[in-house]
């Protein structure tokens, strides 16, 4: 049930953001208006949600923007109000992006890539962009994209996500205030076209809401006959994804008197059962769709499966750019692994970026439409993950077989939940396995790692490098994060100053990329500017982490094992990187740490 503040004119809007920054945009400047508002965070079939509920509960009309106002306009009654992207908003991304290195396109509807072309033409700029006159049309024109090396996508949140999802860098489009102005101007105009109408032909509350089941009934042509709920479209579009084409679907269903499968949609896994029925010399196909919440609830479990991944392996770690050679020897060296279809142990600092490696060398297998399963071992416990095991062997076994297991943080497993993890996974030869641990797990064999478990997952072995040793990636990772940081919280930063930059080049940044973005997110916040300033660096980085001192009292074997300890804990306790920065080999440091532990 909607809440709104009261207001003297009685006009009733909602405004549905695709994206989080929008929703503080629309709260803020809505808090002026005359009007009562509420202001929701929600794309594509999550906003219709919201859509379908204020329409049941009088509202008179709805703000939202791109594909999320296009959907909604067809299916509610009520005026929806499109919050353009001006020529501004397209000035300011465009600004961004200009000095980021690799080949960036600009990809969306008539609209915005002629008016981002000539933006781009105005400011002298060299943008390529694609338009496009369907939505289906954006992941076959990312990926030829992909293909011609671009790296970076402007466009709108689902061009965006789509964007992500191949791997590539998304820049998002955003709406500044004045078009949310003008929106909330253009709604205030409709008011009294809703009021004409609300006396003409009324609002119907009379359809059923609340039923478990949804039923769906559809026809030879792919007409919906019957839908007992208000989300026929979205369940078709869910159902058509798993067949395919319609005679596909046909043909099982023939080939069986009740089919039974499973489709994952926005994060939910649907139970569907289907039958046909043949009625005047029409096919007609019943489906009997249940939501499935389990999956939901488990802690320390996720579950992504790309159905819609039909054109092959992502191409993404060919050209996925860096600036660092370290970092190029290891895409490369990922890429390769893909072709071995062997278990792979992706080691390296906390905060380098292990679980997005993991899932871009799943993308670029053969495996990329099977299912990426995500065991988070850091928090899930021994029930859990008993449950969990016994899920692969459960009804929900077809999402996980073929696909690939991902152990985060194995290191971080207890001895008793890696026998566990280890009968499992023996059970299951058809998953492939990548694994992370932030310590080097060959370290820890002998006390606290199983050695099976460990010849198991590290097969292969992939290292990244701490950000420390590839500083000249931090300037594009900057664009990246602003980027980000503008979607999520409704701001227009531009850019970072030189002299902001030369900032954050001087930290060791021992948190690694995660650290990085926890500093610009700050400053993004912080700043009221179009650029990050070197005041908003400043106050961002708030400590000196590099200048902490360590007791030099005692006696020098004493204040020796004090720095190794430091230099243990910076390195994440990986040995082969401590030694090296302390000047000593592997076995001599194994001999200190020995020395220190039977003093002890």
């Amino acid at each position: 049930m909607f809440n709104f503040a009261t207001k003297e004119d009685g006009m009733k809007v909602l405004a549905i953001a695709p994206y989080p920054g929008l929703k503080e945009l629309l709260s803020d400047i809505g808090s002026e208006q005359p009007f009562e508002l509420r202001v929701e965070t929600g794309d594509l079939n999550a906003g219709l949600q919201y859509a379908q509920e204020a329409e049941k509960n009088g509202t008179d009309v709805i703000v939202s923007r791109g594909g999320t106002a296009e959907l909604i306009q067809e299916k509610v009654s009520i005026p929806v109000i499109d919050i353009e992207v001006s020529g501004y908003d397209m000035l300011r991304v465009i600004t961004l992006i200009k000095d980021f290195p690799g080949k960036a396109a600009i990809v969306g509807f008539s609209a915005i890539a002629e008016g981002a072309s000539a933006v781009c033409s105005l400011v002298d700029i060299e943008v390529k962009t694609i338009t496009i006159t369907e939505a289906d049309e954006v992941y076959s024109k990312l990926e030829s994209l992909q293909r011609s090396g671009y790296q970076v996508i402007v466009g709108d949140v689902i061009t965006v996500k789509i964007a992500e999802e191949l791997g590539l860098n998304g820049i998002l489009l955003t709406s500044g205030k004045e078009s949310v102005i003008k929106a909330f101007n253009e709604a205030r105009k409709s008011f009294n076209i809703i009021e004409n109408m609300r006396m003409q032909y009324g609002i119907s509350d009379a359809v059923l809401r609340n039923m478990q089941q949804y039923v769906l009934v559809l026809n030879q042509d792919q007409k919906i006959i019957y839908c007992n709920g208000q989300q026929a479209n979205y369940l078709k579009e869910m159902i058509m994804n798993y067949f395919k084409d319609f005679d596909n679907a046909v043909e099982q269903v023939n080939d069986t008197s009740l089919l039974h499968f499973f489709c994952e949609k926005d994060g939910f896994i649907w139970g569907i059962q289907a039958e046909g029925i043949l009625k005047n010399n029409n096919q007609l196909i019943v489906f009997f769709i249940n939501k499935e919440d389990k999956l939901k609830t488990i802690n320390g479990l996720n579950v992504k499966i790309n159905q819609h991944r039909v054109t092959g392996p992502s191409t993404v770690l060919k050209g996925r750019l860096s600036e660092n050679y370290k970092m190029n020897n290891m895409y490369e060296k990922a890429l390769r692994f893909t072709k071995a279809d062997k278990n792979i142990l992706i080691e390296g600092e906390r905060g380098t970026g292990k679980e997005r490696t993991a899932e871009l060398i799943h993308l670029s297998s053969e495996r990329h439409q099977e299912p990426f399963v995500t065991v988070n071992c850091e928090i899930i416990n021994q029930e859990d993950l008993e449950y969990i095991m016994n899920l692969f062997s459960s009804k929900l076994f077809p999402f996980v077989n073929g696909g690939t297991l991902f152990l985060k943080n194995i290191h971080l497993l207890p001895i008793a939940n890696q026998k566990n993890l280890m009968t499992g996974i023996e059970a299951y030869s058809n998953m492939h396995i990548i694994s992370s641990a932030s310590k080097e797990l060959s370290s820890l064999v002998q006390d606290a790692f199983l050695s099976s478990l460990y010849e198991k997952v590290a097969e292969l072995r992939i290292f990244i490098p701490p950000l420390r040793e590839r500083k000249e990636d931090i300037e594009s990772l900057i664009s990246l994060f602003i980027n980000e940081c503008n979607i999520r919280y409704g701001k227009q930063i531009s850019g970072v100053r030189e002299e902001s930059l030369s900032l954050l080049q001087q930290p060791n940044w021992y948190g690694n990329v995660s650290e990085l973005y926890k500093v610009i997110e700050e400053a993004v916040l912080i700043s009221n500017n179009s650029y990050l300033e070197e005041e908003d660096i400043n106050e961002a980085l708030l400590y000196d982490w590099e200048k902490k001192e360590i007791n030099l009292s005692g006696t020098l074997s004493e204040i020796e094992t004090r720095i190794i300890e430091e230099v243990l804990e910076q390195e994440n306790f990986n040995h082969s990187q401590t030694a090296k920065r302390l000047g000593i080999n592997r076995t001599t440091l194994w001999r200190k740490l020995k020395q220190k532990n039977n003093n002890e």
